[in-house]
This record gives C-alpha cells, structure tokens and sequence, in this order.
C-alpha cells in the first residue's frame, strides 16, 4: 500500500520519526527474543515462548481472576513467531501511518494515542471475552486505532491498494471498520482477534472526539447541527447560495 499526498509524489511514510522508531525497535527486539525462546526449546518440554505469552499475552481469565492486568499493556508487543507477516503487516503500518501522526500531535501524544488504542483493545477482548483462557497477541488493535486517526486527520489522502486502487484515507477506514464488524458478527475468524481491531477502532474514536468529555461533545454536535441549518451567500457568487 503506498499514499500520496496531492500534489506529491508517492511515498511509503516518509522518514522515520523518533516515536515510531521506539515503538519498531521495540517490537523487533520483543519478537527476537520470542524466536530465541522458540527455538531453545525446540528439543521438547515447555516451552520459553509458551511461557512468555502466557504471562505477557492477553489471557482474560488470568486479567480477571488473578489480577494480571499488566497484559492490557504488554500483549501488543507480542506477535506469532510462526510467520513474519504477522508483525511484519503490523509494523509496515505503523511506518507508513504513524510518522505523519507522530509529526502533527508530537512523540509523547502519538505514543499517548498508541498506547490508548492498544489498552483499549485489550478492555474491548476482556469485556466480550471475559473468560477466555486463549491469550490475544499482537499491536492490529493499536494500528487500527492509527488507521482511524490518519483517516480522520488526513481524510483526503490517496492510499494505493495492492500498489493498484486508488481509495480516499477516509473511505479506506470505513471499509476497514465494516469489514471487522462483518467478520464478529457473521463470519468470526479463528486465530484473529477482530474483537481487538474494532476495540481499537472505538477507543481511537473516542479518544479523537474527546467523547469522555460529555459536556463538550454534546456542545461540538449541537454546534455541527447549527452549523448546518446556515447558508452563505457570495455577493459575486452567481452560480446559487453554497451550504455552508
């Protein structure tokens, strides 16, 4: 996937920003270590890896009932170790969405926002999920929350699809958004976690809306509502009033 600004060339994201290269290293030394741990005990018994997502994963049954609510924040530094597109797609993401983010709120608010999405994926997968005793991997849940923002920060932007098809950031995050509902509600995919996807998608909105803020956002959408419901007319303006 490639994105164009208009009126510029094509680009995968542009330089690395200090943030998203944190957050890169982090997860690449994060699975480096699951692989060493993989292949160490590779000649039987249990296996480090096993052990490592057992207690970093994020295990419901384990948050709920024994209290290790650490794994709403470690679990999306762990990927699956049996195939490089796992945190390859994920990072790929992260590079090529995250840096324009990083670069207009700055580090500590892009990693804020992050963060954010990442732990409110997790909550999502505890609430629907609250007794399941398979642990959730993986930063999808963040990344989706990142794919939001940039929809919303950069709605006219020009994603190339499979390098081919031309899709507006804002129509490309809607069809992300109804594609996971789709999979929850009528086609559940084993061995992903589109309960964490959509999580991060609602905790990203929520965060960008300020929705926890009850008195402003209701404010915000009634001055929307007004908004609309005016026309302004250009006294050189022959073609007909505009809304405005």
């Amino acid at each position: 996937m490639l994105a164009r600004v208009p009126g510029t060339t094509l680009s995968f994201g542009g330089p690395l920003t200090p943030m998203v290269r944190r957050l890169l290293w982090a997860n690449g030394l994060v699975f480096l270590l699951e692989v060493i741990l993989l292949k160490i005990s590779a000649g039987g018994g249990s296996s480090g890896y096993d052990v490592l997502v057992g207690i970093f994963g994020l295990t419901p049954r384990n948050v709920i009932g024994r209290g290790w609510v650490w794994q709403l924040g470690t679990y999306m530094f762990l990927h699956e170790v049996s195939t490089l597109w796992h945190i390859g797609l994920n990072m790929l993401t992260l590079w090529m969405f995250g840096g324009d983010l990083e670069r207009l709120w700055g580090g500590t608010g892009f990693l804020r926002y992050y963060l954010i999405c990442g732990v409110g994926a997790g909550l999502t997968v505890l609430a629907i999920a609250h007794a399941s005793g398979v642990p959730t991997i993986g930063a999808s849940g963040a990344l989706f929350g990142i794919l939001l923002a940039y929809g919303m920060q950069f709605p006219d932007r020009i994603l190339l699809i499979s390098f081919v098809l031309p899709v507006r950031a804002r129509w490309f995050v809607l069809f992300m958004g109804l594609i996971t509902l789709y999979y929850i509600l009528a086609a559940p995919r084993a061995g992903i976690s589109d309960l964490a996807h959509l999580g991060g998608l609602v905790f990203g909105w929520l965060y960008l809306k300020r929705a926890w803020r009850v008195r402003q956002l209701v404010a915000e959408m009634r001055w929307h509502w007004r908004r609309r419901r005016f026309r302004v007319y250009g006294g050189d303006d022959r073609r007909g009033p505009r809304v405005h």
